[in-house]
């Protein structure tokens, strides 16, 4: 009897394993490590500024008022859930959006919201604030 119960267990188990391993996509374990940029590899695209030392200095933005850094990677989308920013100075109410491209359509742009966490550089540590984007 308890032979047959520890098998129907390990079948349910093993029938649950292969049903998540079907349905739910992307990688569960990545094995990427996080990666950093500095603002030298940052390009303005759009609006103005420059370097001062390490730091990118956005002055303004363009005629609508935006504001767009590119950057070129090569890394799998799939190995990175979320992403991390630091910036100081962003506006409260920004409308901050992360845009992004693929190699497998190259011709359609991306678009995530991020989330400002701390809109106030004063009011957060070190002067910075954080958004993330998922």
């Amino acid at each position: 009897m308890v032979i047959a119960a520890v098998a129907l267990v390990l079948t349910f188990c093993a029938a649950l394993a292969g049903y998540l391993a079907m349905v739910v996509p992307g990688v569960w374990f990545p094995a990427a490590t996080a990666r950093t940029w500095n603002a030298s590899e940052l390009t303005l695209s759009s609006g103005t500024g420059a370097l001062d030392g390490t730091v990118l200095v956005v002055t303004t933005g363009d005629a609508t008022n935006t504001v767009l850094l590119s950057l070129t990677t090569d890394f799998r989308s799939s190995d990175f859930p979320a992403i991390h920013w630091l910036a100081t100075g962003v506006p409260d109410g920004a409308d901050v959006r992360l845009l992004w491209k693929r190699d497998v359509a190259p011709n359609k742009t991306n678009v995530a919201p991020v989330t400002v966490e701390c809109a106030s550089p004063s009011a957060c540590p070190n002067s910075w604030v954080a958004m993330s984007s998922m």
